[in-house]
């Protein structure tokens, strides 16, 4: 019995640190916690006055944004409310079977995911030159690293 609950309380521990159980440390939304990979997208949007992107650039990655941003986040959210689901069901005595169910659920998810991402970096890397990517992955490295 005291193996089962301390499963269970190292599972939900576990859980809550690899997906990061959507709140942050002060209590805000953390959804930066369950990204898998860099938001190269993100610095972009927020850093953009820096690359001096042509009008033909800012076209192209709002394009990729508006067709890929939603797909990304709505599987974030899957894995939420899987990860609850996960919660719920180890207070409830899951078994280590049934949680490597949830896990196998939201690794799909991450690895989905991941191929989005490095998607977005390559096509970022055909329409960026250079200097602008450079400008990206030093934005990232010193803002969200």
């Amino acid at each position: 019995m005291k193996l089962n609950i301390l499963f269970a309380a190292t599972m939900l521990a576990t859980s809550c640190l690899a997906v990061g159980g959507g709140m942050g440390v002060d209590g805000t939304n953390s959804r930066a916690a369950q990204q898998p990979m860099p938001s190269l997208m993100r610095t972009v949007k927020l850093h953009g006055d820096q690359l001096n992107l042509t009008d033909e650039q800012s076209r192209q990655l709002a394009a990729w944004h508006d067709k890929n941003h939603a797909v990304v986040h709505s599987k974030l959210d899957e894995i939420q409310a899987i990860n609850r689901e996960m919660q719920h069901a180890v207070i409830d005595g899951a078994n280590r079977a049934l949680i490597n169910g949830y896990i196998a659920r939201m690794d799909a998810l991450r690895d989905e995911i991941v191929s989005t991402k490095l998607q977005c970096r390559n096509n970022m890397r055909e329409i960026l030159n250079d200097q602008q990517w450079q400008t990206v992955t030093r934005l990232y490295r010193e803002k969200f690293m």
